[in-house]
């Protein structure tokens, strides 16, 4: 019982760590996000992973939409029938988007995970509300 337990809970950080999205959406700026629903109703933008397909940074650019330019990140999105308030960006959620050039954040986002914009080399500039009370690494 001990074993499934351990098993079970190695399983469920596993995936935490290395979230799936659930959905992907359009922002205003014409950019593909990605999004993990959480338990509370609301979202992290998340770097895109599906299922058992975790996409690598040299892959990122042949099976997903890179994100490239000015991102506005919206504090809501609308998905099967539901609003949900954008409240993080979750770890590496950009990383890898080489061409990114600006980000605007919106007051609904309070936590910026680690190395969320790890390698993102064109990136000039990041409108951090005071909403946001904890960044990563």
């Amino acid at each position: 019982m001990k074993k499934i337990f351990l098993l079970l809970t190695i399983a469920i950080i596993y995936n935490n760590i290395n979230a799936q999205y659930d959905f992907s959406k359009t922002c205003s700026t014409g950019q593909v996000l990605y999004y993990k629903i959480k338990t509370n109703g609301s979202v992290d933008v998340v770097y895109p992973k599906r299922g058992n397909t975790y996409y690598t940074q040299d892959d990122y650019y042949y099976f997903v939409s890179k994100p490239i330019g000015f991102i506005i990140i919206p504090d809501t999105v609308y998905y099967n029938n539901n609003y949900y308030s954008v409240t993080s960006i979750s770890n590496h959620a950009f990383s890898g988007c080489t061409d990114i050039s600006s980000v605007l954040i919106p007051n609904s986002v309070t936590s910026i995970g680690s190395s969320a914009f790890y390698g993102c080399s064109s990136l000039s500039s990041v409108l951090i509300p005071n909403s946001v009370t904890s960044i990563g690494y």
